[in-house]
């Protein structure tokens, strides 16, 4: 991996981990049914504790980005871009709508998002 969180942002590490998977789904470089790194690998690429990765994944979890299942591993949710993006071209999503307000992105296009600052 590419990235790296920076302790110095002022920013909680686990929830720096968790926007950077978000950025990476809702752009399309993390695809519905794509496995997210394991925990583990995660942790030791990015020099950080276990539990700081498991939380950035609970976090993504609980806001539907991500589906979990034990022994398989974290996948993008395959429902992301039917249900959810529908709602947020109705406004309807302060999940996503908050990221998109976070990163100043502008608009969505045939349900997958299209970033342009704004």
């Amino acid at each position: 991996m590419s990235w790296n969180p920076n302790a110095q942002l002022g920013i909680a590490v686990y929830r720096q981990i968790a926007q950077h998977f978000e950025e990476q789904i809702l752009t399309g470089k993390l695809s519905p049914g794509e496995h997210l790194p394991a925990e583990r690998s995660l942790a030791k690429s990015l020099g950080v504790n276990r539990s700081t990765v498991t939380a950035s994944y609970e976090e993504l979890r609980a806001s539907g980005l991500v589906k979990s299942v034990q022994g398989s591993g974290t996948k993008v949710s395959e429902d992301l871009w039917g249900y959810q993006s529908t709602l947020l071209l109705l406004g309807r999503s302060t999940h996503l709508a908050g990221f998109f307000a976070r990163h100043n992105h502008s608009f969505v296009e045939f349900g997958k998002p299209v970033f342009t600052k704004v």
